[in-house]
């Protein structure tokens, strides 16, 4: 009888115990939190084979990401010359070729023998969230929402074997030394106080550069050492406070071994503890595992620290975009009708890229520059388009907030330095007028030593800033004007023709100064010129400019080593080479067309230079990506 009490009195404290112990974990936020974590991590990991089919343990059969769509198409190969719209298949111009159609003249140049109705590859961009795929694909066309399932269950595994492995430990290793005391007790302790010392992530790192790390090795590895470690000691406290309970001491008394106490009184009632650091445990494996991954360190197809990395990629690109135009279109209303400067533009620079804007007077460029600044004349009205810095809007603002973003984030160098400057007002206190604007905190010596120190890198000297304009010769002016342009520490300049009215040696002097410049300060710079030579020498890349519209745009090396529009090759061939053979220079006949009127089809087809041009008058102008980066006019696309 008094053994059936014994026990009933036993089950009672145990309950008790974990009753005690329960309500303590209820005090830790985080604790449910991560207790929720590690039930959705669980519940994904059940489903995840009948979702998705896979088997995280066989690499013989394990499928990397589920979901996978292929990064490329199959398109038919089109024609859409001399068509009479409207058709069956295309209403418009504009609708061909179609979504799975590629036009015949953008892959014929570097296809030859292509012909209509053959069928190509054609790579594809990351798709949108749609009812196929809920939060969309990357940019590998894989499926998002497969890989964040495939990452659960990764982040579930991992989490779960080194919180086991962990706990274990800790709770055994804590109990006994508990129980033991003495040189056990000292030596399990000296063991963990050594642990403790040690950087997990460091000496995973090291761990990685000599040994190939897959998930089991992490949740061993994360397991020993979240065991060793400072886990012991708390089970270990808690194990004690166990260890003089009076049902512990009834339990020596009845005869009860060690073992039989360790395992049936004393691990019982530390276990909801242990629980408690399993949750933390998982948390913190999830998070070394991400860690590792997004560095690459970690064998493993897929991940969220795989998925977070090609992310952090992904922005690191898109944020390397500093100035990014889609679709601008702008006129100009005039007596005579709407003036169409701008038309279906678009292009992005890079962070310390620069970008070349090229063609005949009256052909658009300045009014593009006037354009990204906001400052064109009145008359002036953007039909669409977007325009963006650093990812701000700028198309809509008021002229308010576009003061606080011309020349602290963008700025120019005015075509003409003679007239850029107010004739009654010194050099320094016009530069000083905009630092006052943009930097109204600084002192009025700290302007003067801004001043200086722009004067120094342009090549000018200090007693230029108390001359009048009247005093400093045309090249003097122009190293000036770059000086403004750089005093407020903008991310991007327009240079617009700056070397106007100058003779050829100040030209070179200028030009040298704009590219010095540029690489000390990691300017990104859009450069104006009607001088396809000079663009050549200043540029990363170039777009060819003809009636208000680019007709053709890349990197400037391989425009000028294969040109392919015809105005392209034109400019090309009336610009003299000290290079290669002689040859005589050729000139294009006939005059740009009026933008007031109405162009529609090839705005270049008047203007051919021979008869081989392939030139559609009738042919909807828009560009085509013939190689990558390097886009063309499809109306005009160069020699059969």
């Amino acid at each position: 009888m008094n053994e059936i009490n014994e026990k009933a009195e036993l089950r009672k404290l145990r309950i008790q115990s974990i009753k005690r112990n329960f309500n303590l974990f209820k005090q830790s936020k985080i604790g449910i939190l991560g207790l929720v974590i590690v039930f959705i991590f669980g519940f994904l990991a059940l489903l995840q084979p009948f979702l998705f089919m896979t088997n995280i343990w066989d690499e013989a059969t394990y499928h990397p990401v589920v979901g996978y769509d292929s990064q490329k198409i199959l398109a038919t190969v089109v024609s859409c010359k001399d068509i009479e719209y409207p058709t069956p298949e295309y209403k418009t111009p504009s609708d061909c070729p179609a979504a799975d159609e590629v036009n015949i003249v953008a892959v014929a140049p570097y296809n030859p023998g292509i012909k209509e109705g053959d069928v190509i590859e054609q790579f594809i961009q990351p798709a949108p969230p749609s009812s196929k795929h809920i939060l969309g694909t990357d940019s590998l066309g894989r499926d998002v929402f497969s890989q964040l399932m495939e990452g659960s269950q990764v982040a579930f595994v991992l989490g779960l074997l080194s919180a086991i492995v962990g706990v274990g430990i800790s709770t055994l290793l804590g109990t006994i030394a508990a129980y033991f005391g003495g040189t056990v007790d000292a030596y399990l302790m000296r063991q963990s106080d050594l642990v403790l010392m040690l950087p997990t992530l460091p000496l995973l790192f090291i761990i990685s550069a000599f040994a190939e790390l897959k998930v089991w090795h992490l949740a061993l590895v994360l397991g020993i050492f979240g065991g060793l470690g400072g886990s012991v000691i708390t089970i270990k406290s808690q194990a004690l406070q166990v260890k003089v309970k009076p049902f512990v001491d009834s339990a020596r008394i009845t005869g009860g071994s060690r073992m039989k106490i360790l395992t049936s009184h004393i691990l019982p009632n530390v276990a909801p503890l242990a629980l408690l650091y399993m949750v933390f445990s998982v948390t913190g494996a999830i998070a070394s595992e991400s860690i590792l991954s997004f560095l690459g360190l970690l064998n493993i197809d897929m991940s969220w620290g795989l998925m977070i990395s090609v992310a952090q990629g992904l922005e690191e690109d898109n944020m390397s975009i500093v100035l990014d135009v889609k679709n601008l279109s702008m006129h100009y209303e005039t007596l005579a009708g709407n003036v169409s400067a701008v038309k279906d533009i678009s292009f992005s620079i890079n962070s310390g890229e620069s970008f070349g804007l090229v063609g005949e007077s009256g052909c658009g460029k300045t009014s593009v520059a006037m354009t990204l600044l906001q400052l064109q004349p009145e008359n002036s009205v953007i039909t669409e388009g977007s325009i963006k810095l650093e990812g701000k809007e700028l198309v809509g603002l008021s002229e308010d907030e576009l003061r606080k973003v011309r020349w602290d984030s963008i700025s120019i160098v005015f075509q003409g330095a003679m007239n850029a400057w107010n004739p009654v007002i010194k050099i320094g206190e016009q530069i000083r007028e905009a630092l006052r604007e943009h930097y109204p905190d600084n002192s009025k010596q700290t302007n003067i030593q801004k001043i200086q120190e722009l004067f120094k890198m342009v090549g000018l000297d200090d007693t230029v800033a108390d001359r009048y304009p009247h005093e400093l010769s045309g090249g003097m002016k122009q190293r000036a004007v770059i000086a403004l342009a750089l005093s407020c520490d903008p991310k991007i300049i327009i240079a617009d023709e700056p070397t106007t009215a100058l003779d050829v040696v100040i030209q070179d002097q200028i030009l040298n100064e704009i590219k010095k410049v540029q690489e000390l300060l990691g300017l990104s710079l859009i450069y104006i010129s009607h001088d396809i030579a000079v663009i050549a020498e200043m540029t990363d890349k170039i777009a060819v400019m003809y009636a208000g519209s680019i007709v053709e745009m890349g990197p400037t090396k391989k425009i000028f080593e294969n040109p392919v529009h015809s105005y392209t090759r034109a400019l090309l061939d009336s610009t003299p080479s000290i290079r290669g053979e002689k040859k005589k220079l050729k000139s294009l006949d006939g005059e740009p067309p009026s933008l007031i009127n109405k162009i529609d089809g090839c705005s270049f087809a008047p203007r051919g230079p021979d008869k081989e041009t392939r030139c559609n008058p009738t042919e909807h102008m828009r560009l085509v990506e013939i190689a990558p980066d390097h886009f063309v006019d499809i109306c005009s696309q160069g020699k059969e």
